[in-house]
């Protein structure tokens, strides 16, 4: 009976062994999928920001254009389209 108890013990440590190896490859391939997954993701959004900066760079560009082009007309039209505010001193 002893020997039935022991073989089982080793075999249920064998078992759990088992399984703890598995677990172990388990997190080993979640930690790199997500680590991928992060570096995927923070590389799409430093190519959105890149975008984002060049597009600014060119209205930049192009409103210096305007403005060197005809300065008088670009600043009417600038500050016709800014609501003027108007403050008054109050006692």
């Amino acid at each position: 009976m002893m020997k039935t108890a022991g073989i089982e013990r080793e075999e249920v440590l064998l078992m759990l062994s088992e399984l703890n190896d598995q677990l172990n490859m388990l997190e080993s391939e979640l930690h790199s999928s997500i680590e991928e997954y992060w570096n995927d993701w923070y590389g799409s959004q430093e190519s959105r920001l890149e975008d984002c900066g060049k597009k600014l760079i060119a209205l930049e560009e192009s409103l210096r254009d305007l403005e060197k082009n005809n300065p008088l007309e670009s600043r009417k039209q600038y500050s016709s389209s800014v609501p003027s505010i108007k403050l008054e001193l109050g006692y």
